[in-house]
């Protein structure tokens, strides 16, 4: 019920619910759900502009996930860190918790997460202007694709295959992606 307030944008009955299923799992003991709960409202507060916050639930829903093996939510809490981080401008931060959740993934066979992942390194390359490191990630990012019909993945590699192109001063190749990638996104409403 959190995730549907949040994708309807109503954030404050968001966080009640998420909230109220952190106390829920947190009295039944259920450790392994609860990680999820706080990785959920970490998501929230990240969402929300609340980076701070966002930090704090991201680190109780990492302990949660790691005490309980949850390695599917260490390893999307990973991820989360990551964005957060690339948000704060700290590419070199969210390159190591990308780094650590690929080490994961690869355990876990999570083709989507694979995929974000190496998409999400990349573009922290970029951003130190490591442009081979990002090229090299999303031909990676590319062969896990392989001809799989989920457009989000391949909406993803657009947008950052683009931005990268932007940055290395191929205006054209960039605009052709970038405009791919929006197609993409709003025909699936993304």
């Amino acid at each position: 019920l959190g995730a549907t307030y949040s994708d309807m944008g109503d954030f404050s009955s968001a966080r009640a619910c998420f909230q109220h299923a952190h106390e829920y799992y947190r009295a039944e003991g259920d450790l392994f759900s609860e990680a999820g709960v706080f990785n959920d409202l970490a998501v929230l507060h990240h969402i929300s502009g609340e980076y701070p916050q966002a930090f704090a639930a991201f680190e109780q829903a990492l302990d949660a996930a790691r005490r309980s093996r949850n390695t599917r939510v260490e390893t999307m809490v990973l991820v989360g860190m990551g964005d957060l981080f690339l948000d704060l401008d700290a590419p070199e931060t969210a390159l190591e918790a990308y780094r650590q959740a690929r080490d994961r993934v690869e355990r876990s066979k999570d083709h989507f997460l694979s995929i974000y992942i190496h998409v999400a390194e990349a573009s922290a390359n970029r951003l130190l202007r490591d442009f081979s490191g990002a090229r090299g990630l999303l031909q990676v990012a590319e062969q896990l694709m392989g001809s799989s019909p989920a457009k989000y993945p391949q909406g993803l590699w657009l947008l950052e295959s683009g931005q990268l192109a932007l940055a290395e001063n191929h205006i054209s190749k960039g605009k052709e992606q970038l405009a791919q990638a929006a197609f993409l996104f709003e025909e699936n409403n993304q």
